[in-house]
């Protein structure tokens, strides 16, 4: 579930003796705050956007042409302990830094995306898979058991590079700050930003 909430407020509601309400779950939450890479951070010096791995991203070739461009803006990642992201997939190859705490990432290769039960293209929840990998349904999902995944522990300063299509599941070992960044082919970016303004058309 999505919510609106200040930087303030995630602060108080991330603390495990937090006494604010759930927003939707009585039994309790984790919170898991996404926010783009503002101006400010880009500004403030603790990240130096002109170098690795950015820098893979926006220098051009040496010809001086920009084949690969990012997909989406740089996000930035903020969870408490135990926190998760959901197991699903992206349709461009991305990477993720690691800043503060521990993060642990399960990955599933492409080939293997059909033992996710991925929900389909027409759905609000498309490339997010059906199975639970921290409690899976065995019974209903069966081909899971076949799965094989990657295991990564990320620490400060570590960089992971995944592919596009590769299936990922997320935990927060401890409280963690991450960003993220997509990118791709120039043709292939452009060719999906076409399609995705079509469909926003009324």
């Amino acid at each position: 579930m999505l919510t609106p909430m200040t930087l303030e407020q995630f602060a108080f509601r991330a603390q495990k003796d937090s006494l604010h309400p759930p927003f939707f779950y009585p039994d309790g939450e984790f919170y898991y705050m996404q926010s783009p890479v503002t101006r400010d951070m880009r500004l403030s010096g603790d990240l130096k956007f002109d170098q690795s791995p950015f820098s893979v991203v926006l220098a051009p070739d040496e010809k001086g042409v920009r084949n690969i461009i990012p997909a989406a803006a740089a996000r930035v990642w903020m969870s408490p302990q135990g926190a998760i992201s959901p197991l699903h997939f992206d349709c461009h190859d991305s990477f993720l830094i690691q800043l503060r705490g521990t993060k642990r990432m399960l990955l599933w290769s492409p080939d293997q995306l059909h033992m996710m039960y991925p929900y389909p293209n027409w759905h609000v929840l498309r490339r997010r898979g059906r199975v639970d990998p921290a409690m899976p349904n065995l019974k209903r999902f069966p081909k899971f058991a076949k799965a094989h995944a990657v295991e990564v522990v990320l620490h400060p300063g570590d960089v992971l590079f995944f592919p596009g299509y590769w299936a990922h599941y997320t935990e927060s070992c401890t409280f963690s700050v991450s960003i993220t960044c997509r990118f791709g082919l120039v043709q292939e970016v452009t060719r999906k930003r076409s399609i995705f303004s079509l469909l926003a058309r009324p």
